[in-house]
């Protein structure tokens, strides 16, 4: 592994055996390496190896047989909308370490910009976070999702890109997004959970996500102004 690169080590190690399954060296439902090996092929700790495996497991791209090994699933077409709409993805580009932190998550009715598309007698589930990456605040996001798919995301771990958790969900079939993107002045709120520069604007993100005409999930995201040149979502 780079020591000097920016990646942490547990995505250099999960993009070495992701590498390795998009070469063809491991083909579908064939063995990987065990913990040990990789060990001691990439000079990391098991803690290392284990990270890298899990966030690999959790986005479907291998599958564990308790006490066999860990075996690589049948490859999914990445999703045309993932690289535009999934912060996860576009910071991982940059080679930056991304965190998020759950502020708040729970049951409401839908009210303001949501009635566009959903009912006042539908129940929703929201989801705010603040997203990090390199250890700086840099977006606040609140997303809402139908009732059936907010079962499905609320168990997830915060690490997880809740626009792969979707994308990638059986019974979900995203073929529209509609997203709108303005550039403004920030509130003081958003300047205090940002650490905004003097005259540093934010970029307000608002987007609904269907399945066919359904509306699955809407999605409002503060950004800084230095991140818009990138695709940003989830």
């Amino acid at each position: 592994m780079e020591g000097l690169s920016r990646l942490p080590l547990y995505l250099q190690v999960k993009n070495y055996i992701t590498a390795m399954i998009d070469s063809g060296k491991y083909l579908p439902d064939s063995k990987l390496p065990t913990e040990k090996e990789l060990m001691e092929a990439l000079s990391v700790g098991r803690a290392t190896v284990r990270a890298a495996l899990m966030e690999l497991e959790h986005e479907g791209v291998i599958y564990k047989r308790h006490g066999v090994g860990t075996f690589v699933c049948a490859k999914k077409r990445l999703s045309p909308f993932e690289p535009i709409i999934s912060f996860t993805y576009s910071l991982e580009k940059m080679g930056l370490e991304i965190r998020n932190v759950v502020i708040s998550s729970g049951l409401e009715r839908p009210s303001g910009e949501l009635l566009e598309h959903w009912d006042t007698d539908m129940t929703v589930g929201r989801i705010s976070r603040l997203r990090l990456a390199g250890g700086e605040a840099v977006a606040m996001e609140d997303s809402y999702f139908t009732k059936e798919l907010y079962d499905i995301v609320k168990v997830l771990k915060p690490e997880i890109s809740l626009a792969h958790a979707i994308l990638s969900s059986d019974g979900v079939n995203v073929e529209r997004v509609d997203m709108r993107i303005v550039l403004r002045e920030a509130d003081k709120n958003e300047r205090s959970q940002l650490k905004l520069k003097n005259g540093e604007r934010v970029a307000e993100l608002t987007r609904w996500t269907f399945d066919g005409e359904k509306a699955v999930n809407f999605v409002r995201f503060v950004v800084c102004e230095r991140f818009v040149q990138i695709p940003f979502g989830e």
